[in-house]
């Protein structure tokens, strides 16, 4: 066996084995909570409310080697698809480490489109912690399998809320960029972009990577149009000097900055990492909230946005920047990431090279794709 991540009830990642469960004591588990009638798989359970349901359960474990660590599963056999088709049954893992007992409910319909030759439902150490943090939490990951996880003491609620098609309600800072995502187009012209811009004389108007300055743009006027929504996330525009330089301050709780981010590119690029550090060891924890997309290169269509942009700056060459400029961005995908000092580790240094005068530029943090899904807490596709 390996040692792996655990988290301890106090929310803690430790570094152990992982424990094991037979089948009596995932029965243990689930009788306090129902009235569990049979002694074994899929377990038929009653309600407090008398109603009738199925699980389908396995224990959490590592996903195995050569994963990262933060990596766990359930193994799903073959046999529980005939199962898995009944109506009011839930495919579910439990977690069990020292007290600490999570159990995650993954969506069947999924499952039900594999062969599940022993096919894996995933999770990942950030799930069984956000929902430590919260009591319930629910996530699409990024192969779009949707997990809802669930301290112990909340899963009566979760069935209660099921037969009652009550939903789990969002948290309100995960509810205001759900709405903002809704409230902007899914396809940005340079020109109009740049046009929009200028127009409000928006102080970033004239820069030449102007998606991201367009998004801080949309979300400034967002925050205006909605006031409300500032009692949860101000977007700070005018740094003083010595301060924490990023765009979002969540009512003084954590920090966190907006990204347009390429779906060609295999890593998403961060802040300064010095910088980013500070704001980490200050609240313990930070979030990127990232705007992924396709991009349209300008050189496709006659260099119309840099003429445009150049005249516009009274530039001289009208095709200044022409082989780096964007002339259409597609939104495709919203992801929330959060970065705490549980998943610290598995972030990466971003080097820039060297400024002109010789001198290397500061280093930059970057998420690689490979473990994006052990910072994401919320996925949303934007086609």
């Amino acid at each position: 066996m390996k040692k792996v991540e655990q988290i301890d009830s106090d929310n803690n990642v430790i570094i152990d084995y992982d424990e094991k469960i037979s089948a009596p004591d995932i029965k243990k588990i689930l009788s306090k909570h129902f009235n569990v009638i049979n002694d074994r798989n899929p377990f038929i359970c009653f309600s407090k409310n008398n109603k009738k349901f199925f699980l389908c359960v396995k224990q959490i474990t590592y996903l195995g080697n050569p994963h990262n660590i933060f990596k766990k599963r359930i193994q799903i056999p073959k046999e529980w698809k005939s199962f898995l088709i009944k109506k009011n049954t839930f495919l579910i893992g439990v977690y069990k480490y020292k007290s600490n007992i999570i159990f995650v409910f993954f969506d069947t319909k999924k499952y039900l489109k594999n062969n599940l030759n022993n096919s894996s439902a995933h999770v990942h150490t950030i799930d069984l912690r956000k929902a430590v943090e919260h009591g319930f939490f629910e996530k699409i990951d990024s192969r779009g399998n949707k997990i809802v996880a669930i301290k112990e003491e909340g899963i009566i609620e979760f069935i209660d809320n099921f037969f009652s098609d009550k939903k789990i309600s969002l948290p309100k800072e995960i509810i205001l960029f759900d709405k903002f995502s809704n409230s902007i187009d899914r396809h940005w012209n340079g020109i109009k972009c740049y046009s929009e811009m200028f127009n409000f004389n928006y102080k970033n108007a004239g820069q030449a990577e102007w998606p991201g300055f367009y998004l801080e743009f949309s979300f400034e006027n967002f925050l205006n149009k909605n006031p409300n929504f500032k009692n949860v996330c101000l977007f700070v525009k005018n740094k003083k000097y010595g301060e924490l330089d990023f765009d979002l301050n969540f009512s003084n709780n954590y920090l966190g900055d907006l990204k347009a981010h390429s779906n060609k590119t295999c890593s998403i690029s961060g802040n300064d990492k010095m910088s980013f550090l500070r704001a980490l060891n200050k609240y313990g924890k930070f979030w990127y909230i990232v705007f992924y997309h396709e991009t349209k290169k300008d050189s496709d269509f006659k260099n119309e946005v840099t003429i445009f942009w150049n005249k516009v700056m009274n530039k001289k060459d009208l095709l200044s920047y022409k082989k780096r400029m964007k002339h259409t961005v597609i939104l495709k995908n919203m992801k929330i990431l959060e970065i705490n000092k549980g998943n610290l580790k598995y972030i990466s240094d971003l080097n820039q090279g060297k400024n002109s005068d010789g001198n290397l530029r500061s280093v930059k943090i970057q998420i690689k794709n490979n473990v994006v899904n052990n910072f994401l807490i919320f996925n949303k596709n934007l086609n």
